[in-house]
């Protein structure tokens, strides 16, 4: 015997020689009761509550199929029996409904659910059928943008079928030779002074130790304008992701290699603003809270739990919706493309395809 347990209290109680349904409690009362071959057997208020014929029996050539479906409206199995011919003029519908399981996961009771169903429709001889629930397909992601992507001193593009290049950009290099040739200009103006100074027949500055400061000061921009020229000229200018391995590197020369299986995952990261609270109005008129991004950066998290900076993006003029994160603080959500709304989220999107890893939004409030 199975006694499966529905809501509302009831029971149950499905044997080979008959099928009822019982509310659960001293003494178990029998509310309705199906065996083969004869009428559905019921209770006076359970038939009146149904609009069922007030002589407590339901000729099965009234009852046309059982019938187990999920509502998605209050997210339960509903087990019932679908009625026709002349009832279900005076009822004004053919559904009866006999129990019900609260299901929001639309799997916990759906097996002993069905069995209740199916050992029903074998004691009255009716066919069993079965409305799972309707899963609706999400709507189709929106596209990403189209490459190349631009960033604060990088070029995001696709250098061939599945391989990708982060490009620096030239102004980069132009920006440190000229900050090195105002160094080297500095530097020849404190020699100058600083040599004129010794050599000159005129009285030392006051105090005397600026004339040595005059050499250190030379010294530090010179230290300053060879470093810049080194790391000009050394420093990679694309990084290339290439179908074996992430590459930094400086022409064809490769400064630095990762293997693409010691990559874990993608983090696109930015700093926001707080969102801004919406007036009434802008609430009615639906309008979404909104945070401004004030930097950005992409990291590469290995296997070995480092993380490995790929760009940084600091002159941005972006805007995400305060809805995709609404937690306060710290917050790391996967990315996907429903919550995309940045180029370097974007990039990151392409990143975690490209490497086969997941890809997730680090957002940190300023």
């Amino acid at each position: 015997m199975d006694r499966i347990a529905t809501a509302s209290n009831l029971l149950i109680e499905a044997q080979p020689e008959g099928w009822r349904l019982l509310l659960n409690g001293n003494g178990d009362r029998t509310l309705l009761e199906a065996k083969r071959g004869e009428p559905i057997r019921y209770t006076e208020l359970f038939g009146t509550r149904r609009k069922l014929p007030m002589n407590g029996q339901l000729p099965l050539e009234e009852v046309e199929r059982v019938v187990l479906g999920w509502s998605p409206k209050d997210e339960a199995w509903h087990l019932g029996l679908v009625l026709h011919g002349s009832l279900v003029d005076s009822r004004g519908s053919r559904w009866c409904e006999l129990a019900h399981w609260i299901d929001p996961d639309r799997t916990a009771y759906e097996r002993i659910a069905v069995a209740a169903g199916e050992s029903l429709a074998a004691q009255i001889a009716r066919p069993f059928v079965l409305i799972p629930p309707i899963v609706q397909a999400p709507p189709p992601p929106p596209p990403l943008p189209p490459l190349p992507l631009q960033f604060d001193l990088w070029t995001f593009e696709q250098s061939g079928e599945g391989r990708y290049e982060f490009v620096r950009s030239p102004k980069w290099a132009r920006s440190n030779i000229l900050r090195a040739l105002w160094y080297a200009l500095g530097v020849a103006a404190f020699l100058i002074l600083s040599v004129t100074s010794l050599t000159s027949r005129i009285a030392f500055p006051r105090p005397e130790l600026l004339v040595p400061a005059g050499f250190v000061c030379a010294f530090v921009l010179l230290i300053g304008a060879v470093a810049l020229f080194v790391r000009t000229f050394t420093r990679p200018n694309r990084i290339v992701i290439a179908p074996d391995a992430i590459r930094w590197q400086r022409g064809a020369a490769a400064r630095k290699s990762i293997p693409l299986p010691d990559v874990q995952s993608v983090y696109a990261s930015h700093v926001t603003s707080k969102a801004k609270r919406l007036s009434r109005k802008d609430v009615e008129n639906g309008v979404q809270a909104q945070r401004t991004v004030h930097y950005g950066e992409l990291n590469i998290e290995l296997r070995n739990g480092q993380f490995q900076p790929v760009v940084t993006h600091g002159l941005i003029e972006d805007r995400i919706p305060a809805s995709d994160d609404p937690l306060e603080g710290e917050n790391v959500t996967p990315l996907t493309p429903y919550n995309c709304h940045t180029p370097l989220q974007a990039a990151g999107l392409m990143l975690g395809e490209r490497l086969r890893v997941p890809v997730f939004f680090d957002r940190r409030v300023r």
